[in-house]
């Protein structure tokens, strides 16, 4: 038996914050509190930006947090009920505080700064250095 299976959202962050890494099961799990209404909160988005920065470059090892982070904070940014389609000077500016700046960024980061270039049809240009760093992460 999963023992992430019987856990609500936030015993299962709290496990994973312990531990300072994700795993399949845990990850799992996780998707299905929060995929059981669609909408992802700030507070549920904080919570992801948390873990991501726990795990840093560990997180390459689970696929699956890979596919959840992205999915989720997209849900969050992109597709969002008040600027569907759009990353918004705000919604830019709270990315930013949560992704490095100094270059440093995870493989989960660079591959949710890529998703969003291609699926929002509206950028603020205060994106453009988080493009910039994770396009020069990728050519390391």
């Amino acid at each position: 038996m999963n023992q992430f299976q019987s856990k609500t959202a936030e015993e299962i962050i709290k496990d994973l914050v312990a531990e300072g890494k994700v795993s399949t099961e845990a990850v799992q799990a996780l998707d299905k509190h929060l995929n059981a209404d669609w909408i992802i909160t700030a507070d549920e988005a904080e919570m992801l930006f948390r873990i991501n920065k726990l795990v840093g470059r560990n997180d390459e090892n689970c696929e699956t947090w890979t596919e959840l982070y992205v999915n989720a904070i997209a849900r969050f940014v992109v597709y969002d009920l008040n600027t569907p389609g759009e990353v918004s000077a705000d919604e830019a500016e709270w990315i930013q505080k949560h992704i490095s700046r100094d270059g440093e960024m995870s493989p989960s980061d660079i591959k949710l700064l890529q998703y969003i270039r291609r699926h929002a049809t509206t950028i603020c240009d205060l994106m453009q250095p988080l493009f910039s760093a994770a396009d020069a992460n990728l050519s390391d």
